[in-house]
């Protein structure tokens, strides 16, 4: 059971200040901390254009604790990616908030932008994390594969009622 969050904020990152902020608590955990390598860690989808950067921010100082982002593919369904929250904040649930935040924002570009479709969202889940993320209604499809040297397992979501 997460223990009552200090006082926060989520925000939609509409900066570029903001993002490369994102970009460096990337580093920091799934960098310096998981030892992915660093140069596969900021991609084409690092833009305020195609992609949403959420975040969580300390109300106090204004920190960034935790970040995700989420977009709309090519195909029918949308990608979660990069969530990550500062290991001295991991135990607050802001996880589950920025998972939810991505979802509902999900919900109305669906809506907007693509009328009509269910709404299906896909994440490249580490091992470690796939229950956090079935807590969602999150299945695993496929068998675990390769991702920058660490084993992960593709899970989809289907979300009616959009």
């Amino acid at each position: 059971m997460p223990l009552p969050p200090p006082e926060y904020t989520v925000e939609r990152l509409s900066t570029e200040d903001a993002l490369q902020e994102s970009i460096k608590l990337r580093f920091r955990v799934f960098t310096d901390e998981q030892g992915f390598p660093a140069e596969t860690e900021v991609d084409e989808h690092d833009n305020l254009i195609g992609t949403t950067h959420i975040a969580i921010r300390l109300t106090q100082d204004g920190t960034m604790v935790g970040t995700i982002r989420i977009r709309h593919t090519p195909g029918q369904y949308y990608k979660l990616e990069r969530l990550c929250i500062r290991e001295d904040s991991r135990k607050y649930g802001f996880g589950s908030i920025l998972v939810a935040a991505a979802h509902q924002w999900a919900k109305e570009d669906l809506v907007m932008s693509h009328p009509g479709e269910q709404l299906i969202i896909v994440c490249y889940s580490q091992l470690h994390a796939i229950k956090f993320y079935q807590k969602f209604g999150y299945i695993p499809e496929g068998e675990p594969f390769d991702e920058d040297g660490a084993p992960h397992q593709k899970l989809l979501l289907q979300l009616s009622g959009v």
